[in-house]
């Protein structure tokens, strides 16, 4: 029983030795391959940013869709308005003749309330979805188009990353030494209004 212990005791040590060599060779090897790669990205590596509060203040093609926007959902809101007045004038004109009505006028009265509400909500409800649709093209035809300039303007930067920064979210330092944002405004608006002016 005693030489069984000391065997496997033996053993052990020789597994823990094993694995110390096992740890120590491995990180060793990824420790060369991070100092080569930190070494190599130091002489390429750049990143550059543009901030997201600028360029829509200053972009007109984003000024532009928020205008669109605001006309359509404009739009929307009188074209509901005027759903809902009517609504209520036919709910007054029934208060007016409420006393004098049949039973049978009053349950069609019925009928036409639940039906008019129903096509008011209907009309809201596809109003909101057309506003949203909208909203969500013309959200990702900017992306798109920011990140077709991008990739243009990069050809010649040779940047690793260009990230957009907005107040708030997660960067806590910035080198304005890398914001790229006047760049990005001037390269977009000349885009923008040269594609305006073949229009």
């Amino acid at each position: 029983m005693n030489k069984i212990s000391t065997v496997l005791s033996i053993l052990c040590l020789g597994l823990v030795g094993v694995l110390f060599y096992l740890h120590f060779t491995h990180t060793e090897k990824l420790n060369k391959v991070k100092d080569a790669a930190v070494k190599n990205a130091g002489n390429n590596f750049k990143i550059a940013y543009f901030d997201i509060d600028s360029l829509q203040a200053n972009y007109q093609h984003y000024k532009d869709m928020v205008e669109e926007l605001s006309k359509l959902e404009a739009n929307s809101k009188g074209e509901l308005n005027s759903l809902r007045s009517s609504y209520q004038r036919f709910i007054s004109e029934l208060q007016q003749k409420g006393p004098g009505m049949t039973q049978a006028e009053q349950e069609n009265a019925q009928r036409e309330l639940q039906r008019r509400e129903r096509e008011y909500q209907s009309k809201e409800a596809d109003l909101q979805n057309k506003l949203q649709s909208k909203q969500m093209d013309k959200l990702k035809e900017l992306r798109e188009e920011i990140e077709t300039f991008l990739a243009d303007y990069n050809k010649e930067k040779g940047y690793a990353y260009i990230f957009s920064y907005e107040p708030g979210m997660l960067l806590y330092f910035r080198d304005s030494a890398l914001n790229i944002t006047p760049d990005v405004l001037q390269g977009l608006n000349n885009k923008y209004n040269t594609g305006k002016k073949k229009n």
